[in-house]
């Protein structure tokens, strides 16, 4: 029996430094991988794609207005997508695509701050307008969603509670995101402490802790949350991450969880890619979150 997981592609790459993430979305669904999939199990119902306009600009600040519509948009399109029945997949794109997947699940399980997010990633992505040394905005949705948007996203709504966000991974940022997340007191597991003590037990721990404070959680994973030998192709690589085996084992324990409402999946780069190796690397993660077998 196949899993029917409601897919909403997200092509943003206005977001981030290199553009091609935003090619990701295209690249999926015209490669086999829904065929792959379809043969373990796993049934993507693409239901919407969301594209970015043409870009007109050099200058990043000169974006913001193009990827604050963009993720206006996708944000409808999640609230529509999850009318569907199935499981919900997001799949960008640059993180900033995060600013319209989990305001559009937020509001439609009208569980604003009473929901939960696992971050994982190798970035904080919590920079606000005033501390951002690049301005791309794939550096900022976790600022956004807590409420300290309002220069770059012009929002100041906090979907999300502080003590209901954990960022695991993590392994390069800039002091000013660490000292807004210090300051709101958000959990964070560095990837000294994910090698210490182990991927799978430092997910479940952050998936219980969150999922007995809120009625429903979600998972953002960015794919340079990774080691790049597994995943080299993301924009932003960054040595010493996760280890590919211990990821897929961790997601699997996702099935038993009604809680659980949408993965998001963001950063690929198919210019990138070493031998379709993150591809394949997609097939597995999503096999293992919602294949039965």
């Amino acid at each position: 029996m196949k899993t029917k997981v409601t897919t909403v592609g997200a092509a943003l790459g206005l977001g981030a430094q290199l553009r091609g993430t935003g090619k990701a979305p295209v690249h999926l669904m015209r490669s086999d991988l829904v065929e792959r999939l379809a043969l373990r199990g796993v049934a993507l119902n693409w239901t919407a794609l969301i594209e970015e306009g043409a870009d007109q600009f050099s200058d990043r600040l000169e974006h913001w207005p193009e990827v604050r519509k963009f993720v206006a948009a996708l944000s409808q399109a999640v609230k529509i997508a999850q009318e569907e029945d199935g499981k919900l997949l997001v799949v960008g794109g640059d993180h900033a695509i995060a600013m319209g997947t989990w305001p559009g699940v937020v509001n439609y399980h009208k569980a604003q701050q009473k929901f939960g997010l696992i971050w994982i990633d190798a970035h904080m992505d919590a920079h606000t307008a005033e501390t951002s040394p690049s301005a791309a905005m794939h550096g900022m949705p976790v600022a956004g969603l807590l409420g300290e948007g309002k220069t770059a996203w012009e929002s100041t709504t906090p979907y999300l509670k502080p003590e209901h966000v954990a960022l695991i991974g993590i392994r390069s940022f800039e002091s000013g995101e660490a000292a807004l997340l210090a300051e709101k007191g958000v959990k964070i597991y560095p990837i000294e402490e994910v090698h210490k003590r182990g991927f799978e037990t430092v997910f479940d721990e952050a998936v219980a802790t969150i999922n007995d404070a809120v009625d429903h959680f979600g998972v953002s994973l960015d794919l340079d949350g990774i080691d790049p030998q597994f995943a080299p192709g993301v924009g932003s690589p960054e040595p010493n991450g996760i280890n590919a085996a211990d990821i897929l084992s961790a997601l699997k324990h996702l099935k038993k969880l009604d809680s659980f409402k949408a993965f998001e999946l963001v950063e690929f780069n198919p210019d990138l890619d070493k031998d379709q190796k993150t591809e394949k690397l997609i097939e597995e993660i999503l096999v293992s979150i919602y294949s039965k077998e």
